[in-house]
């Protein structure tokens, strides 16, 4: 296979006026997504200590293995999970993969 290079000017304008590919608003027909909010999580030294441990949120563990399989940490594999509202291994795994640069998120993979 070759690649060959051209060696060509494009003029290109010094300032581009992107206005019209602005967002109006809902057009007809369309319709306002929902409002979708992550669970409240709040830290174990906060809560109540009349919580009994079926308040806890069930997780999918079927779901934590196919993504620990991956490489990820399984404490990022039980947060994306549960943010997701156990909602399968692919709405996780894209969760992992939209907080990876976040900070205390420990989303990245592990390397062997």
């Amino acid at each position: 296979m070759c690649c060959c290079f051209a060696d060509l000017a494009i003029d290109v304008p010094d300032f581009l006026d992107v206005s019209r590919l602005r967002a109006t608003g809902l057009q007809a027909g369309e319709e306002e997504l929902p409002d979708l909010m992550p669970p409240i999580v709040l830290p174990e030294d906060t809560r109540d200590n009349s919580m009994s441990s079926t308040d806890s949120p069930e997780i999918d563990e079927g779901a934590v293995m196919q993504l620990a399989e991956m490489g990820f940490p399984l404490e990022a594999c039980r947060k994306a999970v549960y943010y997701t509202g156990n909602m399968g291994p692919e709405m996780a795994f894209n969760w992992i993969i939209a907080h990876m640069e976040e900070p205390g998120k420990a989303a990245t993979p592990e390397r062997a």
